[in-house]
C-alpha cells in the first residue's frame, strides 16, 4: 500500500513580511492567482525576478 504524502505547506512573503501560510490550493482560492502561477513563484527563477520587496513562496518544510 503506497505512503499516504503530507500536504505541502507554503509561506507567502513579500519583502520580508510573511502574508499567509498554506498549499497551494488554500494560497489560490485565497489570493484568486492560478495554481500555475504559484508553482512558479516556487521557482529559484521567481526569486530571483522579484529580489526586491517581491512576492514569493517557501516550502515550510518539518510542518505537520
Amino acid at each position: 500500500m503506497p505512503k499516504q504524502q503530507k500536504p505541502r505547506i507554503y509561506a507567502m512573503y513579500k519583502g520580508e513580511v510573511n502574508l499567509m501560510d498554506g498549499t497551494l490550493e488554500e494560497l489560490s482560492a485565497r489570493t484568486g492567482k492560478s495554481m500555475a502561477y504559484l508553482r512558479w513563484m516556487t521557482r529559484p527563477s521567481a526569486k530571483k525576478r522579484q529580489r526586491r520587496n517581491g512576492t514569493f513562496l517557501i516550502r515550510l518544510r518539518g510542518v505537520e
